[in-house]
């Protein structure tokens, strides 16, 4: 996630990378909310879901960019884009995230 977050930094876009749900939460009230979240191929399910399940009790209508088989699978309450196929370090998954924040931004 970290080249995903650097290439999107070197677009212009701000981009908050959380490890934990404290960071995540801290990153998001910082800044007031975020248009997207991006989740990681590595994520946990269940951490997904906390993470999905907190910030949209605030937003509701944040969207979702989900990599990874394992989260792509899951069902998430729309808006959501799937990207099962790309890992977010290569330049097709930079491309897809891209396309998915001009088509909805």
């Amino acid at each position: 996630m970290e080249r995903l977050c650097q290439e999107l930094d070197a677009k212009g876009m701000q981009v908050d990378l959380a490890m934990t749900l404290q960071e995540l939460r801290s990153a998001f009230f910082r800044r007031g909310g975020h248009e997207f979240l991006i989740l990681a191929p590595d994520l946990s399910p269940s951490m997904a879901c906390v993470a999905v399940e907190t910030l949209r009790a605030v937003n509701p209508a944040l969207s979702l960019i989900v990599f990874g088989v394992a989260l792509a699978r899951r069902e998430w309450a729309r808006p959501v884009t799937r990207l099962p196929a790309y890992h977010p370090s290569s330049r097709a998954g930079l491309g897809a995230v891209l396309r998915t924040v001009y088509q909805e931004g």
